[in-house]
C-alpha cells in the first residue's frame, strides 16, 4: 500500500461538461471541507467486501500481514513495522481517523466470511486537482481469487462517483508482475515507465516505476465498470 502525502488544496466542485460518453459528466461534490463528504461504511463486491478500518481490526491486520510478511517486505516498507498487535491496532484506529478526516481512505478487503484477506485505498489525495492512487496488498493465501480486482474495481468507482475525482492511477515496481497485470487487466493506461525513478528497498538498487491512469473519459470502454458503480451507488452513506 503506498504511503500518504498531504492533501491538497480544496475547491468548489462544478461540472464537467468537456467529457463525454455515459459517465462523462462528472458529479457535483463539493469538496470545500472533504470531511464533509459523505462516503458509503461498506461495498459489497463480487468477490470480496470493502470497508474503512475501525478500532479492534488491529489483531487480524497483525495475523495478516505476520503471515505475509516475507513476500510482502519484497516490494513494501512497512510490513516489518507490525510487531505487535499493539501496533496494528494503533495503525486501524490512526486509518479510521484519516478515512473520517478524508486524509487518507485506506480499507481493509474481507473475504465473504468476515475474514481480512488484504487492504487497499485511495492515497495521495489531492483534493483540487482531483486526482488519488489506489495501492493493494493481499495475504499469501488469499492470492489468485480476484479479491485485489475486485477491489480495485469497487475503489475506481468510489473514485469518480463518490469523490468526483478526474483521474485515478496506479503505480507499481516494474518487477512486481502480479501488481502490475491488476491495472492492466482492467483497461487502466500504462501513461510512463519511469527508469531509475527511485531506489529499490534495499537502497542502493535503483528501481523503474510503472504508472496506470485512467481518466473520466475513459470509463465507457471498460465492460465492468457500470457494475462497479451500480454496487458504489447502492452502498448506503
Amino acid at each position: 500500500m503506498n504511503a500518504p502525502e498531504a492533501r491538497g488544496a480544496h475547491s468548489h466542485d462544478t461540472l464537467d461538461v468537456t467529457a463525454r460518453g455515459r459517465y462523462g459528466a462528472r458529479p457535483m461534490i463539493d469538496v470545500t471541507h472533504p470531511e464533509l463528504v459523505e462516503l458509503p461504511a461498506r461495498i459489497e463486491g463480487e468477490r470480496v467486501v470493502v470497508r474503512p478500518y475501525t478500532r479492534h481490526d488491529g489483531a487480524a491486520i497483525f495475523e495478516a500481514v505476520t503471515s505475509s510478511c516475507e513476500r510482502l517486505s519484497r516490494w513494501l516498507p512497512w510490513p516489518k513495522n507490525h510487531v505487535d498487535v499493539r501496533f496494528s491496532e494503533a495503525y486501524a484506529v490512526r486509518c479510521a481517523a484519516r478515512w473520517m478526516a478524508r486524509d487518507d481512505l485506506a480499507v481493509g478487503l474481507f473475504d465473504p466470511h468476515g475474514r481480512l484477506v488484504g487492504g487497499s485505498g485511495i492515497h495521495r489525495l489531492d483534493w483540487k486537482a482531483r486526482n488519488g492512487e489506489i495501492g493493494y496488498w493481499l495475504r499469501d493465501d488469499a492470492e489468485g481469487r480476484g479479491y485485489v480486482l475486485d477491489a480495485v474495481k469497487l475503489l475506481t468507482a468510489l473514485a469518480f462517483e463518490r469523490l468526483g475525482m478526474a483521474r485515478v492511477k496506479i503505480r507499481c515496481d516494474r518487477a512486481n508482475t502480479r501488481s502490475a497485470a491488476v491495472p492492466a487487466r482492467l483497461g487502466y493506461v500504462l501513461e510512463a515507465t519511469l527508469r531509475h525513478d527511485r531506489v529499490d528497498l534495499d537502497g542502493v538498487t535503483p528501481a523503474d516505476t510503472l504508472e496506470y491512469g485512467l481518466v473520466r473519459a475513459d470509463l465507457d470502454a471498460l465492460p465492468w465498470y457500470a457494475d462497479a458503480r451500480a454496487r458504489v451507488l447502492a452502498a448506503p452513506l
